[in-house]
């Protein structure tokens, strides 16, 4: 089936993707353009992650660090601190379970499953049931999206 995929993706030409959006649901779109969660999240996917990283490490932030990322979705800046910090020190939550599964595609395109961040879908902001303390932590966006 994924060689089906990556074939009828190459078939779709850039034009004909707004329309197919429309067109089809959410569920198979996904199907024709694998990095639709990098646009979902307001572009500038990379530079953003990076620009959240280096501010933190500017803060302070080192390997040895536990980190809350609340509001983490696909991972835009996640990738870059899992790739950071040592194993098990990043925590990531957001409401959102489509987008927690496009940070895990991330992070299997990264090779960085090694690391086992841990992801939670929470919607509630209760942190205490993490049981973890954290040395910093980043909203990126979350407030305008209350």
């Amino acid at each position: 089936m994924k060689g089906v995929r990556e074939s009828m993706r190459s078939m779709v030409p850039p034009s004909a993707e707004r329309l197919i959006k429309r067109i089809v649901s959410t569920r198979y779109y996904r199907i024709f353009n694998p990095n639709w969660h990098r646009r979902a999240v307001g572009g500038m996917w990379e530079e953003i992650g990076k620009l959240q990283f280096n501010f933190l490490v500017e803060q302070g932030l080192k390997p040895g660090h536990f980190l809350l990322d609340v509001g983490c979705g696909s991972l835009r800046g996640g990738i870059h601190f899992i790739r950071y910090l040592e194993p098990e020190h990043y925590f990531g939550i957001d409401i959102s379970k489509v987008l927690l599964a496009a940070g895990r595609f991330e992070l299997r395109r990264y090779n960085l499953t090694h690391k086992n961040p841990i992801l939670v879908q929470m919607d509630d902001f209760n942190f205490r049931s993490i049981h973890q303390e954290f040395h910093l932590a980043i909203a990126h966006s979350v407030f305008t999206h209350l």
